[in-house]
């Protein structure tokens, strides 16, 4: 994984139906990075588990964190475009690893071949920075962090996704109906803390606008702008372009 400190990911791979965890998550990111370059050419990858684990900035020698990580991968199952920015018809099911194996030290996975067409060379895509995703402590602010990373226009430094029904938004982050029925419990949990530890671990500031019918919300559209932080303001990030309703 020499010199990989960033991921080219492919939209519809950012807008991926999932539960996974936040570890699983970067460990993803990570192998996508280091087979990247590979990936038109072979079927199966391999990287060091040290040189793995230091790209996660995992400080525990017990290889155990990363082996569930790893199965986890494979058994995940997940629908690909699910918030259809991607507007081809194509409908992707897959797992995010198709194998994983770790003998000697050294760490040989392989995607699935569907997937692995659709990741390499995409027509859309994000880069994300494989040192930052380590920064969050929470799934949803790391899936909300990819999110605004693939709406910013970088020339601009600004952007905006469209609006996202609720429904899609849930599906996005997996979660299902009966987890945060209600918007109150759903817009601190899974909106406004994660956008929040956004604002104060990156160089973004984002904010929410919600769409309603009627009284009630039904639609959420995130407008991010890349900024310069002030060392003094470093306190002050997760305070910033809130959106609070």
């Amino acid at each position: 994984m020499k010199n990989k400190s960033e991921v080219i990911k492919h939209s519809a791979a950012i807008h991926m139906q999932n539960n996974i965890t936040l570890l699983q998550r970067r460990a993803w990111n990570a192998l996508l990075a280091d087979a990247y370059d590979q990936l038109p050419t072979k079927e199966r990858y391999s990287v060091k588990v040290k040189d793995l684990m230091r790209t996660l900035e995992f400080g525990s020698h017990n290889e155990e964190y990363l082996k569930e990580a790893l199965r986890a991968l494979i058994t995940c199952k997940v629908e690909w475009n699910v918030l259809g920015k991607d507007r081809t018809k194509d409908w992707i099911a897959t797992t995010l690893l198709a194998a994983a194996r770790i003998t000697n030290g050294v760490c040989a996975y392989a995607h699935a071949p569907t997937l692995r067409e659709g990741l390499h060379n995409p027509r859309m895509y994000a880069r994300l920075n494989l040192s930052m995703q380590n920064k969050f402590n929470s799934k949803h602010a790391q899936a909300l962090w990819e999110l605004c990373v693939d709406a910013l226009d970088e020339v601009r430094k600004f952007g905006e996704t469209p609006f996202i029904s609720l429904a899609d938004y849930r599906k996005f982050l997996g979660l299902p109906e009966d987890v945060y029925p209600e918007f109150k419990k759903l817009n601190k949990w899974v909106i406004k803390d994660p956008l929040a530890e956004v604002n104060r671990v990156t160089d973004f500031e984002v904010k929410v606008d919600y769409k309603r019918e009627g009284r009630q919300v039904n639609a959420v559209k995130f407008k991010v702008r890349q900024v310069v932080r002030l060392p003094d303001r470093a306190t002050k990030q997760g305070e910033l372009w809130t959106g609070a309703q």
